[in-house]
């Protein structure tokens, strides 16, 4: 092993995470970003009960974040927009406004 890339698994909460985002999107679909839509629709009703039992928030849970977990299997609860200023982030309220 060369390093602890090498021991990465992909989640499956960021298929579902893209595949929200990508959703709601409109033109030409690059086929990863067709296999994160197809991951979101297929899994229907069951988003937050599929991010609970995955392996990565399992480990979070054990280690004493279930209630981060919880906040994270929520869906579309922020209005925050989110632009690079001046090397942060700021949210800019006129495009967080039009959700």
């Amino acid at each position: 092993m060369i390093g602890s890339e090498n021991n990465l698994r992909p989640g499956i909460e960021d298929y579902l995470g893209a595949g929200l985002i990508l959703s709601k999107l409109s033109g030409s679909k690059s086929p990863e970003a067709e296999v994160c839509i197809g991951a979101l629709r297929s899994s229907g009703q069951r988003i937050r009960e599929l991010i609970w039992e995955s392996a990565s928030s399992r480990e979070l849970r054990e280690r004493g974040y279930e209630a981060d977990v919880t906040y994270c299997c929520q869906v579309d609860i922020s209005y925050a927009v989110p632009v690079l200023q001046h090397n942060r982030f700021v949210n800019v309220p006129s495009l967080a406004q039009k959700k």
